[in-house]
């Protein structure tokens, strides 16, 4: 009786931990793989030629994804783009004015060709994941300062992660834009030339996503520690097989 018990026991947990490992956020968007490269918010005199560029570091199939654009004085979306389509890898995702000549993207539902994006004290961007039908925080970065408390739809309040160079805040000014760095997070972000839909010229290396851990963590266990804990019961349940025979002996 009590191996089939145990036996129905370790079924059931292999069920649970199957259907139960799953993350929220879409493959398609994963934020390891769907980073921010470079933005150009502010120009001289009229600002026209303004992009947001985002980097693909492994060949995906983007869907559930967006990029929502955020008023930091109200934390209101003053436009969305979204997201699709297959990519390879270490492409360059381009979201521009209609007078940047090789985007993927256009601002403003495909029509905004000047002062697309707001300049800042604080303004900022969110790549979110939409697979739950409300929207996920995956990264949220924001530019001349913190917006506190955005909320994408699920409930959850998320703080920006500023641009930043040593902890001091980079802002786009003149002819230039912000370039993120090839270290962890945006922490060594600078002032570089712009170059929409190519390689960053002012810096070396691949620049790198960062990860809200809260927003980032799995609602599942890893398939790692499902294995650990299958071999566990089997384990556990060979011994009791191994102990019942010697007693019967």
């Amino acid at each position: 009786m009590w191996k089939k018990v145990l036996f129905t026991a370790i079924i059931g947990l292999f069920v649970i931990l199957l259907f139960g490992s799953t993350t929220a956020r879409a493959a398609g968007c994963d934020p390891n793989n769907i980073i921010f490269s470079e933005i150009d918010y502010d120009q001289p005199g009229t600002d026209n030629n303004e992009f947001l560029e985002l980097r693909i570091i492994n060949a995906v199939s983007i869907s559930n994804c967006e990029i929502r654009l955020i008023n930091g004085s109200n934390n209101a979306t003053y436009d969305t783009i979204d997201l699709t389509g297959n990519w390879g890898p270490n492409q360059y995702l381009l979201i521009g004015s209609t007078n940047i000549a090789n985007r993927d993207l256009t601002f403003g539902g495909g029509a905004c060709a000047s002062n697309c994006l707001q300049n800042g004290a604080p303004d900022g961007f969110a790549l979110v994941d939409t697979s739950t039908g409300t929207g996920t925080v995956v990264w949220f970065y924001s530019y001349e300062g913190t917006i506190t408390e955005y909320d994408a739809g699920d409930g959850t309040l998320v703080d920006s992660t500023p641009l930043t160079n040593n902890g001091t805040a980079v802002n786009d000014t003149g002819d230039e834009s912000v370039v993120n760095g090839p270290a962890t997070g945006v922490d060594d972000c600078v002032d570089g030339n712009p170059t929409p839909g190519t390689a960053n010229q002012d810096l070396s290396g691949t620049p790198t996503a960062i990860i809200l851990a809260d927003i980032a963590a799995s609602n599942g266990l890893s398939n790692a520690v499902i294995i650990a804990l299958l071999v566990g019961f089997s384990a556990l349940l060979f011994l009791g097989f191994w102990l019942r025979r010697r007693t019967n002996h």
